[in-house]
């Protein structure tokens, strides 16, 4: 089933513009299989007739190119041309960013096959993601906040929650809190220094940076929706908040 015809959006790969004046590449379709068409794949695992958790698994787009003219119609292309573009999809070993439009997906492109017809035609190739859903683009909130107990609203506009990198600067000396009310009330506390900075990593709660930092997992969680959080400081901060929205639809 195709579920994207005619795109024109910026494509990269890599951080490398296959939309360009030089490249010339243009989505004609994507396709996934029926029994995914969401994209969205889980197992239930059970044990004794127990639920104990489930499993979203990864998946497989196959992207149909050809080379565009600048009225967006079929071009011709040599064999240097294909050479030079498969050299620029297949050269990694290792998972990269793929941009279609406003949707990220990290992965490889597998394979692939060629369909020419008198010096034009197309060619589809195979992305496997490595994550089970695909992404939107990064989400950054900045704060400034001056010996206050006020609330934020940060929206996760994704379908599933998700954690958020947290960068907090010290501008004046004092205690900063963060606490979620949307989501139990977690809160995550610093005490820092004038120029000290201190960065949570969201997904692996790691901290980099100086400074004193309390916190439970979930207070790095953002939910779907709507989150309320509670600013209260003693001294005087600079934060942000960083986050990618979730998105299992193609």
């Amino acid at each position: 089933m195709s579920l994207f015809e005619g795109n024109r959006d910026r494509v990269r790969w890599d951080g490398r513009s296959l939309t360009d004046a030089w490249y010339r590449l243009y989505v004609v379709d994507i396709e996934r299989h029926e029994s995914n068409q969401f994209g969205v794949s889980r197992t239930v695992n059970m044990v004794n007739n127990k639920f104990i958790s489930v499993e979203d698994a990864i998946f497989t787009i196959d992207i149909t190119f050809i080379k565009a003219d600048y009225n967006n119609n079929s071009d011709e292309w040599g064999r240097w041309y294909l050479d030079e573009v498969a050299g620029i999809l297949f050269e990694h070993k290792e998972p990269k960013l793929l941009e279609i439009g406003s949707k990220i997906y990290y992965g490889l492109f597998v394979n692939g096959s060629i369909k020419k017809i008198n010096k034009r035609g197309y060619f589809t190739v195979t992305f496997q993601s490595v994550k089970p859903t695909a992404y939107g683009s990064l989400i950054e909130y900045d704060y400034y906040t001056a010996n206050e107990d006020e609330y934020i609203k940060l929206e996760n506009i994704g379908l599933y929650d998700t954690y958020a990198d947290i960068t907090i600067k010290c501008i004046e000396d004092g205690q900063l809190e963060l606490t979620n009310y949307s989501c139990c009330g977690y809160t995550l506390k610093v005490n820092m220094i004038k120029d000290e900075v201190i960065k949570i990593i969201g997904e692996t709660q790691e901290i980099l940076g100086d400074g004193d930092a309390e916190f439970d997992t979930e207070a790095l969680k953002l939910e779907r929706g709507v989150n309320r959080i509670r600013v209260t400081s003693t001294g005087i901060f600079k934060f942000k908040y960083n986050w990618q929205p979730e998105f299992p639809l193609i």
